[in-house]
């Protein structure tokens, strides 16, 4: 008898611990884009995502591309075009030949790439996030600032320096070589942002303490180039992209993970118990 009951507790502790290990490992991703499309320059294909990913949220989430705050509402970008999609990337250089400083010959408007819902209405992330979670993307940096990638707590335009501003509760960019990361108009610059070359970023989210952190890996690294605290005042969350006037770069393998760890389901919890319910029945009943 006693075996048995061993063997019936270790059922019960592996059952309840591979419960709590899927809960602790769970992570949902709700939004991607590689842009595996052909090369297009219409903005309602552009700006439809839905395609190109299987987010959680990938059908109920579009692109809003303003340029000079001025929306693009269908149609097609310009000759040349402010923004393509072009060998599977979202492409800011118009196809146009860059110069030693990352810049294209012509003169674009600033173009902001935010996030909608169906409606039109710029989407808040906030209650899909959880407390952890992060965003991910390639970035392919020119001379100065190609794109720049921001998070506020109110509904922002993008801005190339967000890192510095403070409607921006967190912001990165490239600049001359360097790294831009900051929060509230406090910016760190750091080495290693060559030009002419492709980034796999990673921005990683923790509000589940009582002071928020913002950490930056760069191409995959297990160490953090960057950890700010950051401050938000409220549960909202916007993301913005920016592409500065003549400076090219393209955006690609975008992710948006929440990692948070939801709470035990009542279902899990009632498992478990009737497990162990039934180890204390089978104990104390009287041998025959």
């Amino acid at each position: 008898m006693f075996n048995s009951d061993l063997n019936l507790l270790g059922v019960a502790i592996i059952s309840f611990g591979a419960l709590s290990f899927s809960t602790a490992s769970a992570q949902t991703i709700l939004f991607q884009d590689n842009f595996d499309a052909g090369d297009t320059t219409l903005v309602d294909q552009i700006s439809d995502p839905s395609s190109r990913g299987n987010g959680s949220l990938q059908g109920d989430i579009h692109y809003q591309v303003r340029v000079d705050g001025t929306e693009f509402n269908g149609g097609s970008f310009g000759i040349p075009p402010e923004l393509r999609i072009h060998n599977n990337a979202l492409d800011f250089s118009a196809g146009l030949e860059l110069n030693v400083n990352g810049q294209t010959a012509a003169q674009f408007g600033d173009r902001t790439v935010r996030f909608e819902d169906s409606n039109g209405i710029e989407y808040n992330w906030g209650p899909e996030l959880g407390d952890h979670y992060e965003i991910s993307f390639q970035l392919h940096a020119t001379h100065n600032s190609p794109l720049a990638f921001s998070i506020s707590d109110t509904g922002a335009m993008g801005h190339y320096r967000p890192d510095g501003e403070l409607p921006y509760d967190f912001g990165l960019s490239t600049w001359t070589g360097n790294w831009r990361i900051g929060e509230d108009g406090l910016s760190q610059s750091i080495s290693g942002a060559t030009k002419a070359q492709a980034f796999d970023v990673r921005v990683l989210i923790d509000e589940r303490g009582p002071q928020a952190t913002a950490s930056v890996f760069i191409d995959n690294s297990e160490s953090a180039l960057h950890t700010f605290d950051i401050d938000f005042d409220n549960s909202e969350r916007y993301f913005q992209f920016y592409g500065r006037n003549n400076y090219g770069g393209t955006l690609d393998d975008l992710q948006v993970t929440s990692l948070a760890i939801p709470e035990l389901s009542n279902f899990s919890l009632l498992t478990a118990l009737l497990l162990l319910t039934g180890l204390f029945v089978i104990r104390r009943s009287p041998k025959v």
